[in-house]
């Protein structure tokens, strides 16, 4: 029995205790008891409208510890959620980032396979240019070689003309000396005329006689 409770009001434990220990007990009905307790009809009524209020009032604590619980489990399940959508959301930004890293790398070796082109055809060109340095190095070597030829054609071809003058000269000095001998001779000839012309004189190492 609560102690205490609504329905208990007006009596006390002492009260039942002094009835129980003098002897006089006899069995009465609930409802003399009571009224020898010092409780009113109206009390003794309400006493189980109480309890029936008390189980009401236990069972809304348990049915709203019990909404609490399903709040709880809900909230808890909200959280999962939750946890989940944001392992979701990071394995999604881990896909991406290793998409985008995937992405970088193609393009880093994009670039490096043009950088090595371009390299290659820098090589090329370098080698085309020297290529056509080197032609043109043969080029200026066989118009030297040309220009030699034609210059040792010419420096020949002067001392042939030279060599042909200086013939030429000889053949003029032969014919001008061979001129001068034939003027030479005709005046001797016509001194040695001139000297027989002359009467026969003795010449001696005496002189005339």
């Amino acid at each position: 029995m609560p102690r205490n409770g609504p329905w208990t009001k007006g009596a006390s434990v002492q009260s039942v205790s002094t009835l129980l220990s003098e002897g006089d007990f006899q069995p009465k009905s609930g409802l003399a008891i009571m009224t020898e307790m010092g409780m009113s009809p109206r009390t003794v009524l309400e006493g189980p409208l109480n309890m029936e209020m008390e189980m009401e009032m236990e069972m809304e604590m348990e049915m709203e510890m019990e909404m609490e619980m399903e709040m709880e489990m809900e909230m808890e399940m909200e959280m999962e959620m939750e946890m989940e959508m944001e392992m979701e959301m990071e394995m999604e930004m881990d896909v991406e980032k290793e998409m985008e890293m995937e992405m970088e790398m193609e393009m880093e070796k994009e670039m490096e396979v043009e950088v090595e082109m371009e390299m290659e055809t820098e090589m090329e060109m370098e080698m085309e240019m020297e290529i056509e340095m080197e032609t043109e190095m043969e080029m200026e070597k066989e118009m030297e070689m040309e220009m030699e030829m034609e210059m040792e054609m010419e420096m020949e071809m002067e001392m042939e003309m030279e060599k042909e003058m200086k013939v030429e000269i000889e053949r003029e000095i032969e014919m001008e000396t061979e001129m001068e001998m034939e003027v030479v001779a005709a005046t001797v000839q016509r001194i040695l005329s001139w000297f027989q012309s002359l009467p026969l004189v003795e010449i001696s190492l005496g002189g005339l006689r």
